[in-house]
C-alpha cells in the first residue's frame, strides 16, 4: 500500500533556507520539494522545510544528529516562538567578520532572561544566547538520509 505522500521545501543547508525564508514571499518555483509522508504530521509548505544538517556539533547524546542528516524544520517568528526551553533550534548570528553563521543548539532556560545554547556533542562548548541571534525554526524531527530516499521511490 503506497502512502499518500505531501512535498514540503528541501534546501542543502541552513543558510539557504534562512535566505529562501527571508526574502521570498514563500515562493516555492525554484525550490527543490521532498515528499514526506502524513505519518510526520500535517505540513504546511510554507512553515516546514527539510534542511541538511552541516558539521557534528549536535552528533552525540541519546539522539545523535549527524552530518548530512536531514532535519524537518518548522519556521518560527517571535510571535509564534513560544517557549524553546529543552528544545533544538536553527539560530542565525554574526560572527565577528560580519558573516552569518547558522548554529543547531538546544536550548535550556537559566533565568527569565538568560538561555543557554547546548551543542550535543562534548567537543563542543555551549554558548550563552544574546541579542543578536535570530532563532528562525524550531527541530522537528531528524530524517536519515535512507527515510527520505525510500519515500522518493514510491
Amino acid at each position: 500500500v503506497q502512502e499518500e505522500l505531501q512535498a514540503i521545501p528541501y534546501f542543502s543547508d541552513l543558510k539557504i533556507a534562512c535566505g529562501h525564508f527571508k526574502s521570498s514571499e514563500h515562493s516555492l518555483a525554484d525550490v527543490q520539494l521532498k515528499a514526506l509522508p502524513f505519518s510526520y504530521g500535517r505540513l504546511d509548505p510554507a512553515k516546514h522545510f527539510l534542511a541538511r544538517a552541516s558539521g557534528n556539533s549536535m552528533n552525540g547524546g541519546k539522539k545523535p544528529i549527524k552530518d548530512g542528516d536531514y532535519l524537518l524544520l518548522e519556521l518560527i517568528t517571535p510571535t509564534s516562538a513560544g517557549s524553546n526551553n529543552g528544545r533544538t533550534v536553527a539560530i542565525e548570528r554574526q560572527d565577528v567578520s560580519g558573516d552569518d553563521q547558522y548554529l543547531l543548539r538546544t536550548v535550556k532556560k537559566l533565568s527569565q532572561q538568560e538561555y543557554q545554547l547546548l551543542a550535543q556533542n562534548p567537543d563542543y562548548q555551549s554558548i550563552m544566547a544574546t541579542e543578536d541571534m535570530n532563532t528562525f525554526a524550531r527541530l522537528k524531527q531528524v530524517i536519515s538520509a535512507e527515510e527520505i530516499n525510500s519515500f522518493s521511490d514510491q
